[in-house]
């Protein structure tokens, strides 16, 4: 079944059309079970002219794709080697931690971005380390408490923005070097756990905000980091994320003139993790991009001192990335569906 609907794409009465195909494309054997059907009304609920317009837009479509060999692609196992798999938030929690570290030793995560103030830092960083060929960065935060008092007062993504516009124009020499200042420390308490830093991204987007882009930029050439994170999904809108998209778009030439570089982007939403197949097609329409998630294997998050907004859509994160990874056991390579 996960090969078979792995590669759908119509969500109604055309289907059929599209699961043969594949099936055909994969080399399935092909079994046929009788059918008695027994019409009890001649009375149509079909609207003719409504299905017609939907008959040829989808007949056709579905002989497009197949023309193009698509149903023939890979739809069975996807490989987390194809994707940049960024799990942000190392730290926030232990169930954040246990998660990332379990999909990182099945090669789903490559990346992992860790809270150097954070209060479970440490736990588990000395496994994760040991995963191969796995790079750690550093996600900077000015936003997330940590029972300390954090530098600018700034507790919520709108409270940040306003302050780095208002700062920006009544002081921004001064703004600029308090957030260089901060983020120095931040490095450096993130190396002295033993964590060579390989890229940086921010909190709530935070490196990408007014006057702390440019700050960013210099202390990643100062300090030897040659990547980070441009947060701009060139397929999404969304509403949410537009304004991020934007200071993305803005702060990219103040990273370009720092030589550092950057992955394309890739922000799934919640509904996509909510529906595996509609997240594979996604998935195989972006190949090599940085894909952001952020998993937890329990929603110890709600239960923190100061509980983040996001806590329980963690879990369907991990649990999905699991499903959709997971290795079909096949025995028998001649398959068969019927």
């Amino acid at each position: 079944a996960t090969v078979a609907f792995g590669l759908q794409t119509c969500p109604g009465f055309y289907f059929d059309i599209e699961l043969f195909l594949t099936c055909a494309a994969q080399g399935f054997r092909h079994a046929e079970v009788p059918l008695r059907s027994n019409v009890t009304t001649d009375v149509s609920t079909v609207r003719f002219f409504h299905e017609l317009r939907r008959a040829a837009f989808w007949v056709s479509r579905i002989f497009w794709l197949n023309f193009k060999s698509y149903y023939a692609g890979e739809s069975g196992s996807l490989k987390g080697e194809q994707w940049y798999f960024t799990a942000d938030d190392w730290g926030l929690s232990p169930g954040v931690n246990r998660a990332i570290l379990a999909l990182a030793k099945k090669g789903i995560v490559r990346r992992v971005s860790a809270m150097s103030d954070s209060a479970y830092l440490k736990e588990g960083l000395q496994e994760l380390k040991l995963v191969p060929g796995l790079a750690l960065g550093l996600h900077f935060n000015l936003t997330y408490p940590f029972g300390r008092s954090l530098p600018f007062g700034w507790t919520s993504p709108a409270s940040a923005l306003w302050g780095c516009l208002r700062k920006s124009f009544l002081g921004r020499s001064a703004f600029q070097k308090s957030v260089k200042d901060e983020l120095l420390q931040q490095i450096q308490t993130l190396r002295a756990s033993g964590v060579h830093i390989q890229y940086l991204d921010g909190h709530h987007h935070i490196h990408v905000y007014p006057g702390v882009a440019t700050a960013t930029a210099e202390v990643c050439a100062e300090a030897g980091i040659g990547e980070i994170r441009i947060p701009f999904d060139r397929s999404s809108f969304r509403f949410s994320h537009l304004l991020i998209g934007l200071l993305a778009r803005v702060s990219r030439r103040h990273f370009r003139k720092a030589s550092l570089r950057y992955l394309p982007f890739f922000y799934p939403t919640l509904n996509s993790f909510k529906n595996p197949s509609r997240f594979r097609q996604e998935l195989c329409k972006r190949r090599g991009h940085e894909v952001l998630v952020h998993p937890a294997d329990t929603n110890d998050v709600e239960t923190l001192p100061t509980p983040d907004t996001y806590s329980a859509q963690r879990v369907i994160e991990y649990t999905t990335l699991l499903e959709l990874f997971a290795v079909p056991s096949v025995t028998n390579p001649q398959k068969e569906l019927v």
